[in-house]
């Protein structure tokens, strides 16, 4: 099937630091790496991808592809508006061929901080890696969801995905100026997996010389992973249980731990350590370069989040979830004495 050509006036997505911040400060290293990604802006190439996780929130169908000379328009327009950090996300941008040009052309233009999100297979051949790297690529966000190989070969439905990563993840260690963090999405799969996730993650830091931040995500139940919930969705408090557990060991250990799609009322002391937290997500028009804030219709709030003094931070929680397994574990928090904070 014919990839349908995807319009030049879609919006992108960018994001910049919350300020003020409204909880106390998290750890140093967590702030610093919310500062190294603070101001990303997306460019999504298409959703052909080269793996069928089965959590996926991408639709595969219709078949969508950016041309060259549309993703050139786009960093173009990027470039003009002073944006100073790109990211190219999917779909699987390493399967799209163009991405090396397009990496040169964004550095070319002035774009200092270029990033892609991929889930890595193409890395395990060293010889594409260092295509990207000599383009220009500093930054790489590694979909890397269990340490344990029967486990990630179930959530990504591919047979050689933990040889492919595990590949890849060693001629990503030498290049230390690369700014490598690991995304993992948080199921009923993998969340006792955490602990081990972390030892290895911090074993890989100490071989790179320098902590390997992590995201620990929480699935959104929708698409695939809403055809697949029986599997993998489970009540979200054993979820935020698992994560805030994880943070805390992190923390611990100096690593970089953030979590992400989880309601503040689920990680009570926790909160500083959201990526929602952080980062405050919108859109920008590329025609207009006009900014509306990222609200999906996918998500709700609750018949008390209004009473919730986190209400203007928490983005909500999918719909499909709560169809599933209804408003009763979500509360209002209310807002602690400042001696409290």
């Amino acid at each position: 099937m014919k990839p349908q050509r995807l319009v030049l006036d879609q919006r992108i997505s960018t994001s910049r630091l919350r300020r003020p911040f409204p909880f106390a400060e998290p750890a140093a290293h967590v702030t610093r790496f919310f500062e190294r990604v603070g101001g990303m802006s997306s460019i999504f190439v298409g959703n052909i991808c080269n793996q069928r996780c089965i959590y996926c929130d991408t639709p595969r169908e219709p078949v969508t592809s950016l041309t060259p000379e549309d993703a050139r328009a786009r960093v173009d327009r990027m470039a003009e508006l002073g944006i100073r950090r790109l990211m190219f996300v999917g779909g699987e941008p390493t399967i799209w061929r163009d991405l090396p040009a397009l990496i040169g052309h964004a550095r070319a233009r002035g774009i200092p901080d270029v990033f892609i999100a991929t889930n890595g297979l193409m890395l395990s051949y060293e010889r594409y890696l260092r295509r990207l790297l000599d383009a220009g690529l500093t930054g790489l966000e590694l979909s890397f969801d269990d340490f344990d190989a029967a486990t990630q070969r179930t959530l990504s439905a591919n047979d050689q995905a933990d040889v492919l990563l595990d590949q890849a993840v060693e001629h990503l260690l030498p290049h230390r100026d690369l700014f490598l963090f690991f995304l993992a999405v948080v199921t009923r799969v993998n969340r006792r997996h955490l602990p081990a996730y972390l030892d290895r993650l911090a074993a890989l830091g100490a071989r790179r010389g320098a902590p390997i931040p992590a995201i620990f995500t929480h699935l959104k139940p929708i698409t695939f992973a809403y055809e697949n919930r029986d599997l993998l969705v489970e009540p979200i408090g054993a979820a935020a249980a698992a994560i805030v557990a994880a943070v805390r060991l992190g923390l611990e250990r100096g690593l970089p731990i953030i979590h992400k799609e989880l309601p503040p009322c689920q990680t009570p002391g926790y909160e500083a350590y959201a990526w929602e937290a952080n980062l405050v997500e919108y859109c920008v028009d590329l025609g207009a370069a006009e900014l509306a804030s990222v609200q999906s219709p996918m998500l709700a709030k609750g018949p008390r989040c209004g009473e919730c003094c986190h209400d203007d931070i928490c983005v909500g929680v999918y719909r499909n979830y709560v169809d599933q397994f209804g408003w009763g574990e979500f509360h209002p928090v209310t807002r602690p004495s400042p001696g409290e904070r």
